[in-house]
């Protein structure tokens, strides 16, 4: 592994892994014979040696490894990572030549730690990290001659006697600068949970001002976004986790900076041509004491995306479930970073005020772990696979109508509520009895596509009155007047 920023360190560093290893090289890559690192693969093909297969590693951007099959087969397999580290006489396996360790002198990377080596440079302190499987990010102690290996770099504070880093690929280029990103328009927002209907973003594009589920591709993002005011929160997840999905557990790529860095480009030319307003992280990543995510790996990648860009540049939103909020989570206060946050709490009955209960939730146990300038986001429900009581599809349409209408009242009297996205679109059109429930829905997300600086005059077009009507028509609201504010 070689060591950056300067030419005397990776000299080093190379003249390290051949005395400790004794390894071969290839093509400028170090190799290692008799070893298959197994699993992580991102493309194959084949190639006549090994250094051919080294070659070729370093032309694909996303191959940081590689193993090259000596069984006659003759298949370079590219990879991600090398944890998958085995014996096997039928392969040499190897590092690309321009493989790095990111460093940051000045820094301390605290907490996270799995283990810890004596060290006499930041140079064997990078390499010790690559040579643990476990090993994502280290710091490595000048006053203390120490090496202290990491599995995250959430804990980063600074510290001028240490140096820091990780071998995550090579080191980010640069972020862009195509222009300065606009800033994030300050109004009332609608979209869908389920907002891809029978395989199609028509419905939910022609009813809303901001779609984020089920995960938009690019191809969608560029369809619909910034026709008319819709935009789109970009699926930030898809760069860290590897399950790639909305909900649930993130397993983060060993490489998931590189990967960020290089979608950077994308999304900034995004919200320049105002087809995104920000950036989902995800959906019931923590889950309280669960933590289906390893709450460290979530604030990394919460950090991640912040540091590309600055608030009122791009919106970050997460939502969560209860148990998040509640007692026993680890999770205590919402990250700084960001914007945005809701919980799940549904219905399990039919009698009014459901939104009531809702917002005092919220009151009780979201708020006071928000920071002054985050906002919530509320989920009204549209389906109607519970009929509780007896309840028909057909009450169930006219108990979710009069939620819908306190919801949207809800909205107008707190300024604290920047989102409004009902749970689901992809039910609600399946239920034949709620006609009145998609037209009010249909109406108020339609509605939001204006920059509607002005709440007040836009609830009142829906027959629902607010609680301060002066207040409300000068749109003049500030987080201070809610009754709980929240942390500062």
């Amino acid at each position: 592994m070689a060591f950056i920023p300067n030419l005397r360190l990776y000299t080093a560093l190379v003249l390290f892994a051949k005395s400790v290893w004794q390894w071969g090289e290839a093509h400028g890559c170090v190799t290692d014979p008799g070893y298959d690192y197994s699993g992580h693969d991102v493309a194959s093909s084949s190639a006549s040696s090994a250094d051919g297969c080294c070659a070729q590693c370093n032309a694909e951007p996303r191959c940081q490894f590689f193993s090259y099959a000596t069984d006659g087969t003759n298949v370079c397999f590219m990879k991600s990572s090398n944890q998958g580290r085995q014996t096997n006489p039928d392969r040499i396996s190897g590092t690309r030549s321009n493989y790095t360790c990111f460093v940051e002198e000045g820094y301390d990377y605290q907490g996270s730690d799995i283990g810890q080596v004596n060290a006499t440079s930041a140079e064997q302190c990078c390499s010790s990290c690559d040579s643990n499987p476990q090993c994502a990010y280290f710091s490595y102690e000048i006053d203390n001659v120490l090496c202290l290996l990491k599995s995250s770099n959430a804990g980063r504070t600074a510290n001028p006697l240490r140096i820091s880093g990780g071998g995550n690929g090579p080191p980010p280029p640069p972020s862009p600068s195509p222009g300065p990103l606009p800033p994030v328009p300050d109004k009332l927002w609608f979209g869908w949970w389920g907002g891809e209907p029978d395989g199609s973003w028509n419905t939910s594009a022609e009813s809303a001002s901001l779609l984020f589920d089920p995960m938009p591709p690019d191809d969608v993002i560029d369809q619909y976004g910034g026709n008319d005011g819709l935009r789109f929160l970009y699926p930030s997840y898809m760069h860290f986790c590897q399950e790639q999905r909305t909900t649930g557990t993130c397993t983060l790529f060993p490489d998931y900076r590189s990967r960020w860095e290089a979608a950077v480009p994308k999304i900034h030319q995004y919200l320049v041509d105002g087809k995104i307003l920000g950036l989902f992280i995800g959906d019931e990543l923590i889950c309280g004491a669960k933590q289906k995510t390893p709450v460290a790996d979530w604030l990394s990648i919460i950090s991640t995306v912040r540091s590309s860009f600055p608030r009122g540049t791009a919106i970050l939103y997460t939502n969560e479930c209860q148990s998040t909020v509640t007692s026993g989570s680890p999770v205590k206060t919402f990250p700084d970073e960001l914007d945005w946050v809701s919980v799940d709490k549904y219905r399990s009955h039919k009698e009014p005020g459901f939104i009531a209960e809702l917002e005092d939730f919220y009151k009780a146990n979201v708020y006071p772990m928000m920071a002054s300038h985050q906002k919530v986001a509320i989920i009204p429900e549209v389906t109607h696979d519970k009929h509780w009581d007896g309840c028909d599809d057909e009450c169930v349409a006219k108990v979710e109508l009069q939620d819908a209408k306190d919801a949207v009242d809800w909205q107008e009297k707190d300024s604290r509520v920047a989102f409004i996205n009902p749970y689901r679109l992809d039910d609600l059109v399946t239920n034949k009895d709620a006609d009145d429930l998609r037209k009010f829905w249909y109406d108020f997300g339609k509605g939001t596509r204006q920059e509607n600086k002005n709440r007040h005059a836009h609830a009142v077009h829906f027959g629902v009155k607010t609680k301060d009507h002066d207040r409300a028509e000068t749109g003049s609201y500030s987080v201070e007047e809610n009754s709980q504010s929240g942390r500062k």
